[in-house]
């Protein structure tokens, strides 16, 4: 890069109503401020476009399609990069995946994850800035049906668009691990990238949940460090809805969980009587990067996903619509939970009047 650079990330954003009403709210304009201050501000929007080209449901329930509006939204909350691949992206078929993708090119976010065919969802985005070329990859390891993929056509059967497929699979010893030759052509992606860009964010959506959801799967760690090893500069990962730990690999970070950001519901998921308040605690965290694209400064401000969770121990919604920095009290509990779950990794988080930061080593 030119010069060094910042670059935030947050948890997934399954955002189904217009943020743009709350944004004067101090409550709000607050996150907003702090995903501005960076050059470059991350998310997941998890779900899909209600466009142009139509679609219907591909599910029963819990179907995340929203209108046009929400990535207005995001992209004035400051977001100007967007995974596509979720669990959420073929809800409304091939059509909701088209109209992602013509309403997020049109609002300028550097996107990646889906396509009009697999090529098209593998390949890396770019991006022109006064800092340098930057690029996203983005995959989804499911698990989803296969029709929820990105195919490309042949003589018989045409391409099918939709999500950037990373399979993952039982070896013969029972483990998970991804398929090799899914993992063979992402991981030549992020190379692909590596020379062409030089900022490169790879990004994986997995519902490879533990049954102890805060612990990360051992083959999630093992490719999040070989995506390093290809060229990327950070990693995020969502899916499992809450955090998960923070590594510091080769001086570029993994996230291997941030969790929710926005989360528009309006009952509990099945999963949220294993996991409770947690789902509603997140950060944000902003990553420093020198010239040469290592890290040199990471730092996370806790955030509550929608307001007081207290709220939900009574059974109401009245707060879900907008992120909020979290208060003191709240704030100190939800870094110190981060820091347990990066001591694994041995990353070492601190408190600083009331932000977190990770020891950043060099070499």
């Amino acid at each position: 890069m030119r010069k060094s650079f910042t670059f935030a990330a947050t948890g997934q954003a399954l955002i189904k109503r217009d943020l743009r009403p709350y944004m004067h709210c101090d409550r709000l304009a607050k996150v907003i401020q702090t995903i501005k201050q960076a050059d470059f501000s991350f998310t997941n929007f998890e779900g899909t476009i209600k466009g142009s080209f139509g679609g219907w449901p591909t599910k029963n329930k819990a179907v995340a399609a929203s209108p046009p509006h929400v990535l207005d939204s995001l992209a004035e909350m400051g977001f100007n990069m967007l995974s596509l691949c979720n669990n959420h992206a073929f809800d409304l078929g091939p059509g909701g995946i088209l109209s992602t993708l013509e309403q997020s090119t049109g609002k300028a976010f550097l996107h990646a994850g889906i396509g009009t065919d697999r090529n098209d969802a593998a390949k890396p985005r770019y991006k022109e800035t006064s800092l340098g070329r930057v690029a996203l990859i983005a995959a989804d390891c499911g698990p989803q049906p296969e029709y929820a993929y990105a195919f490309d056509g042949n003589d018989l059967i045409s391409s099918r668009p939709g999500n950037n497929r990373l399979l993952v699979q039982r070896n013969e010893a029972g483990q998970l691990e991804p398929n090799p030759e899914d993992a063979a052509w992402h991981l030549s992606m992020i190379t692909e990238a590596a020379v062409e860009a030089e900022f490169v964010v790879a990004y994986l959506h997995s519902h490879h949940w533990e049954p102890v959801m805060e612990i990360t799967p051992d083959w999630i760690q093992q490719y999040a460090k070989a995506c390093i090893d290809a060229g990327a500069n950070a990693i995020v990962c969502h899916g499992t809805p809450l955090l998960q730990g923070v590594e510091i690999y080769k001086q570029r970070p993994i996230f291997y969980g941030l969790g929710n950001f926005i989360f528009h519901t309006y009952q509990p998921a099945r999963w949220m009587g294993q996991i409770g308040m947690k789902a509603w605690q997140s950060v944000i965290a902003t990553c420093s990067f020198g010239v040469d694209g290592n890290l040199t400064e990471l730092q996370f401000e806790s955030i509550l996903v929608g307001g007081n969770p207290e709220e939900l121990a009574y059974g109401r919604y009245t707060c879900l619509d907008a992120p909020s920095l979290a208060d003191a009290k709240q704030g100190e509990e939800i870094l110190g939970h981060l820091a347990r779950l990066s001591r694994p990794f041995q990353t070492s988080i601190y408190m600083e009047q009331g932000v977190g930061k990770a020891i950043v080593r060099n070499g």
